[in-house]
Protein backbone atom coordinates (compact mmCIF):
# COMPACT_ATOMS: atom_id res chain seq x y z
CA UNK A 1 0.00 0.00 0.00
CA UNK A 2 1.31 3.73 -0.92
CA UNK A 3 0.97 5.96 1.68
CA UNK A 4 2.79 9.15 0.18
CA UNK A 5 -0.57 11.01 -0.46
CA UNK A 6 -1.44 10.65 3.22
CA UNK A 7 1.69 11.28 4.78
CA UNK A 8 1.82 14.69 2.37
CA UNK A 9 -1.64 15.31 3.96
CA UNK A 10 -0.19 15.13 7.72
CA UNK A 11 2.67 17.46 6.39
CA UNK A 12 0.06 20.09 5.26
CA UNK A 13 -1.51 19.76 7.94
CA UNK A 14 1.20 20.24 10.79
CA UNK A 15 2.14 22.94 9.11
CA UNK A 16 -0.67 25.21 8.98
CA UNK A 17 -1.92 27.17 12.15
CA UNK A 18 -4.94 25.89 13.93
CA UNK A 19 -5.44 27.01 17.02
CA UNK A 20 -8.97 26.48 18.44
CA UNK A 21 -11.83 28.89 16.06
CA UNK A 22 -9.12 29.65 13.81
CA UNK A 23 -8.70 26.16 11.53
CA UNK A 24 -9.89 27.71 8.46
CA UNK A 25 -6.52 26.43 6.69
CA UNK A 26 -6.43 22.96 8.35
CA UNK A 27 -10.46 22.67 7.36
CA UNK A 28 -9.16 23.97 3.30
CA UNK A 29 -6.57 21.31 3.51
CA UNK A 30 -9.07 18.50 4.78
CA UNK A 31 -12.36 19.80 2.34
CA UNK A 32 -9.52 20.10 -0.66
CA UNK A 33 -8.10 16.56 0.37
CA UNK A 34 -11.09 15.11 -0.09
CA UNK A 35 -12.14 16.55 -3.34
CA UNK A 36 -8.87 15.57 -4.84
CA UNK A 37 -9.69 12.31 -3.73
CA UNK A 38 -13.22 12.16 -5.40
CA UNK A 39 -14.61 12.44 -2.26
CA UNK A 40 -17.54 15.26 -2.41
CA UNK A 41 -17.26 16.84 0.73
CA UNK A 42 -19.73 19.15 2.49
CA UNK A 43 -18.27 22.27 4.80
CA UNK A 44 -20.38 24.39 6.87
CA UNK A 45 -17.70 27.15 9.19
CA UNK A 46 -14.68 25.01 9.67
CA UNK A 47 -16.82 21.89 10.15
CA UNK A 48 -15.85 19.57 7.30
CA UNK A 49 -17.44 16.09 6.73
CA UNK A 50 -18.30 13.45 3.88
CA UNK A 51 -20.65 11.13 3.27
CA UNK A 52 -19.83 7.73 1.33
CA UNK A 53 -21.34 7.00 -2.24
CA UNK A 54 -23.13 4.21 -1.11
CA UNK A 55 -24.96 5.40 2.16
CA UNK A 56 -28.33 4.12 3.05
CA UNK A 57 -29.83 5.76 5.60
CA UNK A 58 -31.90 2.47 6.05
CA UNK A 59 -28.26 0.26 7.54
CA UNK A 60 -26.54 1.48 10.27
CA UNK A 61 -24.39 3.74 10.13
CA UNK A 62 -20.51 4.30 11.33
CA UNK A 63 -19.57 8.10 12.20
CA UNK A 64 -16.18 8.85 12.53
CA UNK A 65 -15.08 11.75 13.96
CA UNK A 66 -12.41 14.05 15.39
CA UNK A 67 -10.87 17.36 15.71
CA UNK A 68 -8.35 19.50 13.51
CA UNK A 69 -7.35 22.32 15.65
CA UNK A 70 -4.41 22.77 18.03
CA UNK A 71 -4.52 23.68 21.35
CA UNK A 72 -2.10 26.76 22.02
CA UNK A 73 0.69 25.44 24.29
CA UNK A 74 0.86 26.90 27.62
CA UNK A 75 4.10 26.72 29.74
CA UNK A 76 3.57 25.31 33.14
CA UNK A 77 6.52 25.03 35.98
CA UNK A 78 8.97 25.86 32.97
CA UNK A 79 7.49 22.64 31.08
CA UNK A 80 5.81 23.34 27.60
CA UNK A 81 2.94 21.49 26.81
CA UNK A 82 1.34 21.54 23.40
CA UNK A 83 -1.41 19.04 22.20
CA UNK A 84 -1.67 18.65 18.71
CA UNK A 85 -5.25 17.09 17.65
CA UNK A 86 -5.98 16.47 13.87
CA UNK A 87 -8.89 14.78 12.14
CA UNK A 88 -6.81 12.23 9.86
CA UNK A 89 -8.26 9.06 11.04
CA UNK A 90 -11.82 9.98 9.30
CA UNK A 91 -10.26 11.22 5.82
CA UNK A 92 -7.69 8.10 5.80
CA UNK A 93 -10.73 6.02 6.46
CA UNK A 94 -13.12 7.65 3.95
CA UNK A 95 -10.43 6.84 1.23
CA UNK A 96 -8.88 3.24 1.93
CA UNK A 97 -12.89 1.88 3.17
CA UNK A 98 -15.39 3.13 1.15
CA UNK A 99 -17.75 0.67 1.16
CA UNK A 100 -18.13 1.79 5.19
CA UNK A 101 -21.54 3.90 5.59
CA UNK A 102 -20.90 7.70 6.64
CA UNK A 103 -23.90 9.92 8.45
CA UNK A 104 -24.15 13.57 8.02
CA UNK A 105 -23.43 15.41 11.15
Amino acid sequence: MNVDKEIALLQQLVAVRSFSREEDGTATVIYDYLSESGISPERYGNNVWAVSDGFDPALPTLMLNSHHDTVRPAVIPGILFLRILRMVCCMVWAVMMPGLQWCRL
